[in-house]
């Protein structure tokens, strides 16, 4: 009865080819890489200043975290720095 709610074959993905949710996992993983990757380089500089501010900015945008994802986490960051008076960025790591 109710066969026509049963997947059928067909339905199913070929063999060789990767279903929808595993391409989009494989995808954010890719993505998590390459922005762990670019906040990295960002973090490796010597202290916490202005171009470091403006470069994770950057970083944040390009990543498409999205503009007000990266307008409320930059006062909060320019605060930290202002409160930091430029400390080494090994100190802000681990919190």
């Amino acid at each position: 009865m109710l066969g026509f709610l049963k997947k059928s074959v067909t339905d199913s993905a070929p063999a060789g080819k990767p279903s929808w949710t595993e391409r989009l996992k494989q995808g954010l993983s890719r993505t998590r890489a390459q922005l762990g990757a670019q906040l990295s380089g960002v973090f490796s500089r010597g202290k916490i200043d202005d171009a470091l501010l403006e470069e994770l900015e950057t970083t944040l945008l390009m990543a498409d975290v999205g503009v007000a994802a990266t307008q409320h986490c930059s006062p909060n960051l320019e605060r930290a720095s202002n409160a930091s008076a430029s400390r080494p960025v090994s100190n802000c790591s681990r919190r």
